[in-house]
C-alpha cells in the first residue's frame, strides 16, 4: 500500500499500467509463492517442523538437528526488516512530497481537492506509523513482554498482532477517506429515502 500511494502521486500517468490487472496478479502470486518457498526451505531442507499447541504455532525440531531458532531469526532479518524499511521509506517520501508541494496544491486547486490531498497526507502518515509499530512489535515484541510463556509471546507478536494490523489499517482508511464514507453512507441514505418515499406513495394510493 505504501508503494501504491507513492506511485499514485509520483507517476500518475503510469499508475494504471503499474497497478493493472496483470501487475496485481503478479503481486498476489508473489505474496503467496515467496512465503511458500521459505516455508518449504525451513520444513524440508532444514527439517524444521511446525508444532501446534493450544496457544499458537511454534518452531520445533528433532534432537541432534540444526535448531530452527537461528533459521527463524535469519528469515526475520532478511524479510521483515527490509519490508519495514521499504514501507517507512515509501511513506516518508510520499509525505515529504505532499509537504513540499503543499503551497502549489493550495494555490492551484479547489477547496475540495485541497481537502482530499490533506486527507491523503493524514492517511499516509497514520498508516506509516501503524506499519512501523507492527513491524517493530513483530521483531522485538517478544523481548518486551514480561511474565508470559514463549508460546504466548509468539501468539501476541504474530497472529494477534497481524489481526490488529488489519483492523487498524481499515480504520485509518475509513477515517481519512471521506469519499468512501460519503459513498457508503450516501448509498444507505438513498436506500432509506427511497424506501420512505415508496411507503408514503403506497399509503397514499
Amino acid at each position: 500500500m505504501s508503494l501504491n500511494r507513492l506511485i499514485a502521486i509520483t507517476l500518475p500517468f503510469q499508475y494504471r499500467w503499474l497497478f493493472g490487472k496483470r501487475s496485481v496478479r503478479l503481486l498476489i502470486f508473489s505474496n503467496w509463492a515467496i512465503p511458500l518457498l521459505i516455508s518449504a526451505y525451513l520444513m524440508i531442507i532444514k527439517d524444521c517442523e511446525f508444532e501446534f499447541d493450544h496457544y499458537g504455532w511454534t518452531f520445533s525440531t528433532n534432537q541432534n538437528r540444526e535448531l530452527c531458532g537461528p533459521c527463524l531469526r535469519l528469515y526475520l532479518t532478511l524479510s521483515q526488516m527490509p519490508v519495514t524499511v521499504l514501507t517507512v521509506l515509501c511513506d516518508f517520501i510520499t509525505l515529504l512530497i505532499l509537504v513540499i508541494g503543499r503551497k502549489r496544491i493550495f494555490q492551484s486547486k479547489s477547496a475540495e481537492i485541497k481537502r482530499r490531498e490533506m486527507n491523503f497526507a493524514r492517511q499516509v502518515l497514520a498508516q506509516g506509523v501503524v506499519s512501523l509499530a507492527h513491524s517493530f512489535w513483530y521483531n522485538q515484541g517478544r523481548n518486551l513482554i514480561p511474565g508470559f510463556t514463549e508460546v504466548w509471546r509468539i501468539f501476541l507478536t504474530s497472529t494477534f498482532s497481524s489481526n490488529l494490523l488489519h483492523v487498524f489499517d481499515a480504520t485509518v482508511v475509513f477515517t481519512c477517506n471521506f469519499e468512501f464514507k460519503n459513498w457508503l453512507f450516501g448509498e444507505k441514505k438513498k436506500q432509506t429515502t427511497l424506501l420512505l418515499v415508496s411507503t408514503i406513495q403506497g399509503r397514499s394510493h
